[in-house]
């Protein structure tokens, strides 16, 4: 039997931390291109070739995974824009109860990217993660300053992200 052993040694909200080096983890924005105009797609991919310039000869990693559909999700946010936009016709709860039977058989899912950027190649404070992860903040800071412009909208990964990232990366 092949014996694996994992660099992963903590997570401290969006960052990892191995026993060299610790890596922030952004989500960052669907963006649909479909029907749009090649200046505009165009204008995109520039603008995040910025955001990403901003940071410098950095390590990025790029994981791309998906997730299944929030169905029930989709469902709520379904009923609140019917509500909102008036009375919704009859039988509209019964319609939104087929939908989701629909698509919680057809086990849609939708796709979620993620950028890691390596904030630090060597560690001070390799016994204390918390302490670890604090003493990065301000570079923490100017990253997601410069991840979060037109182009990426790249935002911090929440807690169920990341164990989302960790679960899909671990189970490959």
């Amino acid at each position: 039997a092949v014996q694996l052993s994992l660099q992963l040694r903590a997570v401290v909200g969006h960052v990892t931390l191995t026993s060299r080096e610790a890596t922030a983890w952004f989500v960052m924005d669907p963006h649909n291109v479909s029907w749009r105009d090649d200046s505009d797609v165009e204008g995109h991919i520039f603008a995040g070739s910025a955001a990403l310039a901003r940071l410098g000869a950095i390590r990025t990693y790029w994981r791309v995974t998906d997730r299944p559909l929030a169905v029930r999700e989709w469902a709520e946010k379904t009923y609140r824009d019917a509500v909102e936009h008036g009375d919704p016709l009859p039988g509209f709860p019964d319609f939104l109860e087929r939908e989701q039977r629909r698509l919680l058989q057809c086990g849609y899912s939708t796709k979620i990217a993620f950028l890691g950027v390596r904030v630090a190649q060597t560690r001070k404070h390799p016994l204390d993660p918390r302490r670890e992860v604090a003493a990065l903040q301000d570079r923490l800071d100017d990253v997601a300053d410069a991840l979060s412009s037109e182009g990426l909208r790249a935002v911090p990964a929440t807690p169920e992200q990341m164990e989302l990232l960790l679960r899909r990366s671990v189970s490959l």
